[in-house]
């Protein structure tokens, strides 16, 4: 390709500015340059970072930026997330809750007669160990299955190979 476009400049540039055929062909010769006479960029790389140094501490600084940027974004995120979803919440609490006055006793009294009952009898079961008498009969019944390659080991295992 670079070539076709070197033959193009230089016809372009023959036509007007060289008068004889000759002295084009003498330039054209020392003009035309191979993908050979160029060093690689890899070539040029080494050559500035023979150890690899500026490479090594480029890529970590890529991807330590990146997860810091990362690190920020879901941060920032879950904020705001919790920000929308607190919104959402006052908007349904109910008013007594919302104006700090809550309709609720302190933990601490036991006047209702229900939390009494409740609590005295979850001690009863706990210290008389009251539980249902189960049977300690077992039943084990064979289920038929139904013949199926998926399970079928015959197909599990390989051939043993016979030497003749």
């Amino acid at each position: 390709m670079m070539k076709k476009v070197l033959f193009i400049c230089f016809i372009i540039f023959a036509v007007f500015a060289i008068p004889s055929f000759a002295e084009a062909h003498d330039i054209a010769e020392s003009v035309t340059a191979t993908a050979e006479d160029f060093p690689s960029k890899a070539d040029l790389f080494v050559e500035r970072d023979p150890s690899g140094l500026v490479l090594t501490i480029t890529a970590m600084a890529v991807v330590l930026t990146i997860l810091f940027t990362l690190f920020i974004f879901f941060t920032l995120l879950g904020k705001v997330m919790k920000n929308l979803t607190a919104g959402k919440k006052k908007k349904t609490q109910p008013a007594s809750v919302v104006s700090g006055k809550s309709s609720k006793k302190p933990a601490g009294d036991l006047s209702n007669g229900e939390t009494i009952a409740a609590i005295a009898m979850a001690l009863e079961m706990y210290q008389n160990d009251i539980h249902d008498n189960e049977s300690t009969v077992l039943t084990i019944n064979k289920v038929a299955r139904v013949y199926s390659p998926w399970n079928s080991k015959i197909y599990n295992m390989r051939p043993f190979p016979y030497k003749k």
